[in-house]
């Protein structure tokens, strides 16, 4: 593979990537099938980006040892493990705990991410 089209996939794979398209249907989610409110929603987002930020030091040194490339199948593995989460909170008796779980296994997927890819 070229190295123009390496930096063409990149380029493509960072515009998709941090579109996050995904959000919105998020809240949809959070807002209408676990009846949260507004302000519950704004304090799972706010808890990820929170998590994400204190987490991504220590994650880049762990990144530093482990590889790059290992460090970013793990945080599609863990992204994708914390979306089927998402799904799976309605049909539990504690969604909110459910969700948080997901919340916390997606910051920690985005705080691996962040970064890793660009070093």
């Amino acid at each position: 593979m070229t190295v123009e089209a390496m930096i063409r996939r990149f380029c493509a794979y960072s515009a998709l990537r941090n579109l996050r398209f995904f959000d919105a249907f998020v809240v949809l989610f959070l807002l209408h099938d676990l009846k949260l409110d507004y302000a519950a929603v704004g304090a799972f987002l706010a808890y990820e980006k929170l998590l994400m930020g204190l987490l991504e030091v220590p994650l880049a040194v762990v990144t530093d040892r482990a590889g790059r490339r290992r460090s970013l199948v793990l945080s599609f593995v863990l992204a994708a493990g914390a979306m089927l989460i998402f799904g799976a909170s309605g049909l539990t008796g504690a969604p909110l705990v459910t969700v948080f779980v997901a919340q916390t296994i997606y910051g920690v997927a985005e705080a691996l991410r962040t970064g890793t890819h660009k070093a």
